[in-house]
């Protein structure tokens, strides 16, 4: 291709020709044209012009432009060319942009942003609510994906995976369609290592960067969860711990909350605070399929980090200041965080399977690769737990307040019942309306969650014998004591406590003090019974647990302190729950309500429905506590024979607890000795007892194996009340004493050779 030729101005403005070409161009083009041209007619008019032949000849007189016409047609001619100039360049002009190769970001969290925004603007704009986002929604979910998302240790990662999770763990379980497989849930032993992920992302949440969890020498957890006891080796750690409360956390909460100069620390977003709730809640969630909480009792690290989580330890400067102030061992967390993890751990260790529950195990720490942890860890961990456990009860002020007491614990809402009455109504038209007038006290009964959790938990913590010997050896002495005398004060002795006890139905709902109503309410009775027996039961629980653990020294202190007020307690309350037998003034009553009496009684409303397969548990339990309480031996040891009330006496007539008797030792009566009458007339004289209740409470009774003759004269000297008293021979249980509606009846059987009866009634 032919480069362009250049014209005169671009010539002129590179310096290629001089500027006068543009004033006078006629001989630079002149000379230019002769130079340049080769065509043929341009060398033949040549040839003449030399030769002067040809037509024209050029005259040189020939006027040519002034300088003002050569000065615009240059300017002409400029303007001409930049134009062109421009032209071309925009011809060629292209912009450069660097642009990142990576997808967009339309999602966070697994959540689309765009479609938030949309149901954002449509709850804003009145159109309505959207409902929650549903699991099929999320389509196949592949675990080991969600494995290593949690590994990750990314945010949006971490997000993703926790709510994918928290989902998948709603998913229903139970009884599947006909002819299908049962629905389990979300089975955690199917994933493989997914629960030892998450459990490490607890702890690497609350602890970041420490992964010292079985170290001895972790200098941060120098804590022992509030004891003040001095261990092995480590007294200088552990003489300086306080003894905290739940109420006393939730006091200092407040305290910080009304302070002008209370701290800022907290506010804002708190991603560590955030992975732990969510976490625990997962965790909980997980507990209530069916095949998992077997499984995750079954993982040993799961207490340990959970009992690091909730630790309490004395703030920075606290102790020299002459004040207990309290913090979090987790940097991460504040003491606003603290009530609400502790109430998930408590009720996610109160879900799990109390069979396989183990605070440490060889075996399986050595199954899953992982080091077991020393006597200092162990002890720490046993410590935490039971600290976090007994925190809601060992409140010294609540206490004194009588918040513990069963009147204050088991609560009847108002609840709304027909008025006027429905006999009133019965003859009315259908259309005529009957209001609902709400009744105080009249209602289905409500527990203290706190409390109620919390003696489920260590009630089934205590289960086993190794978590057991793990309390026992752990646990001061003095922490025991205070235990066992709040459990000792949370049992019913007041005839309000009674009476929150039983609840029963009245005329339309589920009330206290009468009986039931009729036939038709009875599932609603049910359900109210077995609120407030469950609540009980795991009391009784409680205490057999911890007299269990007792070394026998603790378990003689004990008895010599707390013996005689403990089996009044108990006396009156299996009289109360299965003989109608009213503490305030004694009496036996059997329907309350012809009379107007209080309580459940012998009819319907206590025996129909929680007297054999209620009641009958948790006082089966109370005299089998009773009963390591009297002994006073180590339990994990073979307990010895104790000598039954009505065993025969061996031949000879003299044994050596007779001679013990005579010679002023009373350490072999039993512990209901005191109240042998009532308790062999109310109680053993009965149908319901089983073989092994009779047995407990026969040796509870006994009075040092003295002779038959020397028996009745004993049972006089300790007759409690002035009862009736007793005679010799075998006892024989006569089933539930009898009366009349509406007058309460005092029973006392007397059984001698003649087999004699004295029944005194009293209107």
């Amino acid at each position: 291709m032919t480069p362009p030729i250049p014209t005169l101005s671009t010539l002129a403005r590179e310096h290629v020709l001089p500027r006068e070409i543009l004033k006078d161009p006629q001989p630079y083009f002149a000379s230019a044209s002769a130079s340049t041209s080769t065509a043929p007619d341009a060398t033949e008019a040549k040839k003449k012009e030399e030769s002067g032949e040809g037509g024209e000849t050029i005259d040189e007189d020939k006027p040519k432009p002034d300088g003002e016409e050569a000065d615009a047609e240059a300017k002409n001619a400029d303007a001409e060319e930049q134009e062109k100039q421009q032209q071309d360049q925009a011809k060629y002009r292209f912009k450069v942009e660097y642009v990142p190769i990576a997808r967009k970001m339309d999602t966070y969290g697994g959540r689309r942003l765009s479609e938030l925004d949309k149901v954002v603007g449509e709850v804003r704009g009145g159109s309505g609510r959207r409902q929650v986002r549903e699991t099929s929604e999320l389509g196949p979910v592949e675990i080991e994906t969600l494995t290593l998302c949690l590994s990750s240790g990314l945010g949006p990662e971490i997000s993703y995976a926790l709510t994918t999770l928290t989902m998948l763990s709603t998913l229903p379980g139970g009884p599947s369609a006909i002819g299908g497989p049962p629905n389990l849930g979300y089975p955690l032993e199917k994933c493989e290592d997914l629960l030892e992920v998450i459990v490490d992302l607890l702890e690497e949440s609350a602890f970041p960067g420490d992964s010292t969890l079985y170290d001895d020498n972790d200098d941060d957890d120098d804590d022992d969860g509030g004891w003040g006891i001095e261990g092995e080796g480590d007294k200088d750690e552990d003489k300086d711990e306080p003894l905290w409360t739940r109420a006393e956390l939730l006091r200092q909460i407040e305290d910080d909350m009304m302070s002008p100069f209370a701290s800022r620390r907290g506010a804002g977003h708190r991603p560590a605070a955030d992975t732990i709730l969510t976490i625990l809640n997962l965790l909980r969630n997980l507990c209530g399929h069916e095949q998992n909480p077997g499984f995750m009792a079954r993982n040993p690290r799961l207490l340990d980090v959970l009992g690091r989580v909730c630790a309490v330890i004395p703030a920075e400067g606290s102790q020299e200041q002459g004040t207990t102030r309290l913090r979090p061992l987790s940097r991460e967390l504040t003491l606003q965080d603290l009530p609400k993890i502790h109430s998930d751990t408590v009720s996610l260790v109160g879900m799990l399977d109390m069979q396989r529950m183990k605070l440490s195990s060889a075996s399986t720490y050595s199954a899953i690769g992982v080091a077991q942890p020393s006597n200092k860890r162990l002890r720490k961990t046993t410590r935490r737990l039971y600290a976090l456990l007994t925190s809601p009860l060992l409140d010294q002020a609540e206490l004194d307040a009588g918040k513990l007491a069963p009147r204050n614990v088991i609560s009847y809402p108002p609840h709304p019942v027909p008025f006027p009455p429905s006999s009133q109504v019965q003859n009315q038209p259908p259309e005529a309306t009957v209001t609902m007038k709400v009744t105080p006290g009249i209602g289905p009964p409500r527990l203290n969650h706190t409390i109620d959790s919390a003696l489920d938990a260590f009630a089934k913590l205590a289960v086993r014998d190794s978590n057991r010997h793990a309390l026992a050896q752990y646990v001061p002495a003095e922490r025991l004591t205070r235990h066992f005398e709040v459990l000792v004060r949370m049992l019913p002795v007041t005839d309000a406590d009674f009476e929150s006890t039983t609840p029963v139905l009245s005329a339309g709902g589920v009330g206290i003090g009468g009986v039931m109503g009729g036939s038709g309410n009875m599932g609603a009775h049910s359900l109210a019974m077995e609120t407030v027996i469950g609540y009980l039961e795991r009391v009784m629980h409680s205490l057999h647990s911890l007299v269990f653990l007792a070394p026998p020294s603790l378990k003689r202190e004990w008895k010599a302190q707390y013996g005689r007020a403990l089996a009044g307690t108990c006396v009156r309350a299996a009289q109360y729950w299965l003989g109608g037998v009213r503490r305030s003034d004694g009496l036996v009553f059997v329907d309350g309500s012809a009379g107007g009496g209080r309580g459940a009684g012998a009819g319907p409303g206590m025996m129909g429905v929680g007297g054999v397969g209620g009641w009958m548990v948790v006082v089966r339990r109370m005299w089998e506590m009773l009963g390591l309480l009297d002994a006073g031996v180590d339990a994990f040891e073979p307990v010895p024979e104790i000598p039954l009330a009505f065993a025969p006496p061996p031949a000879g007539g003299s044994t050596s607890t007779s001679t013990a008797a005579s010679s002023g030792d009373h350490h072999e009566y039993g512990l209901l000795s005191a109240r042998f009458s009532e308790t062999l007339v109310t109680l053993l004289m009965r149908e319901t007892n089983d073989d092994v209740a009779f047995r407990e409470l026969e040796s509870l009774i006994r009075l040092g194996g003295l002779s038959a003759s020397a028996s009745s004269s004993a049972s006089a000297e300790v007759e409690a009340d002035g009862g009736p008293g007793l005679g010799s021979g075998p006892g024989f249980g006569f089933g539930a004493p009898a009366g009349q509606a509406g007058r309460a009846t005092r029973v006392g059987m007397g059984m001698g050779m003649g087999m004699g009866a004295a029944v005194s009634a009293v209107a």
